[in-house]
């Protein structure tokens, strides 16, 4: 009997302490905060894959205390007529790095070039750099985002998304969500890549503005989804995001892998 009540008394103590290190663990992971990584990238371009790599990295590890990378490559169409179609890129991408251009003040737009939280920028491949600009981002006030769970059917994705309320004085902000490839690679015949081998992460494949939120107001919406033809099969994510319309500053993100 006193064997029994020794176990008993142990396995209470073992399972109480188990029971507080997932309180304390989800405790420090709700305390991390989204921040949101662009890459502008191409395949046609000499310089990008280092870049891509990193991206990788910084997905796979998520080295950064505090923040939560929301990773994303939006591969530009401007390289395609140098030797090499980039299969995953599109004008929409490229238009949305001149957005950014214009937000910065720069002459032009480059690859590669990475975005933090549509508040800062920098080389695609500068880890000192994108650091420092993460350390920056996790100081920002966040919106609490949240994707339901999603529901596939054939080529149809439903998810439901939900925000908290935007801060009083907060411009109108724009809904955005992302389908995004977990994983693709090429073999690349032509260009300044010719002969290699290229792995990208978190290619988007589809990005539609979804909604519209005001200062002092929070968004609901089951949002549908159509997932692309020549999808792979590393799975995708979904990734959804509140930029505001006048500063381009992401003020929330979130994303689920599928």
């Amino acid at each position: 009997m006193r064997r029994t009540t020794v176990r008993v008394a142990l396995l209470t103590v073992l399972m109480g302490a188990l029971a507080a290190w997932i309180h304390a663990k989800a405790v420090t992971d709700s305390s991390k905060k989204p921040v949101v990584l662009e890459l502008f990238t191409s395949e046609g371009c000499s310089s990008c894959p280092p870049a891509d790599q990193l991206l990788q990295s910084l997905d796979e590890k998520q080295p950064f205390n505090g923040a939560d990378l929301v990773v994303l490559s939006e591969h530009v169409d401007y390289w395609n007529g140098e030797g090499w179609v980039d299969p995953y890129s599109s004008r929409l991408f490229s238009e949305r790095q001149r957005m950014y251009a214009e937000r910065f003040a720069l002459d032009g737009v480059y690859t590669p070039q990475v975005v933090i939280d549509g508040q800062r920028e920098t080389v695609g491949g500068n880890a000192v750099a994108i650091q420092k600009a993460v350390e920056a981002a996790t100081r920002d006030r966040k919106v609490t985002l949240t994707l339901g769970s999603a529901v596939r059917d054939g080529n149809r994705i439903t998810v439901h998304l939900n925000s908290g309320d935007l801060p009083g004085g907060q411009g109108a902000t724009t809904v955005y969500v992302a389908l995004a490839e977990n994983k693709v690679q090429s073999k690349i015949s032509g260009g300044e890549n010719g002969g290699h081998f290229l792995t990208h992460v978190a290619v988007v494949r589809s990005l539609a503005r979804v909604g519209t939120v005001k200062g002092g107001a929070s968004f609901s919406k089951d949002i549908k989804l159509s997932l692309p033809a020549a999808i792979g099969g590393s799975g995708f994510r979904v990734v959804a995001f509140l930029q505001d319309d006048r500063t381009h500053n992401i003020v929330g993100a979130t994303y689920e892998k599928i």
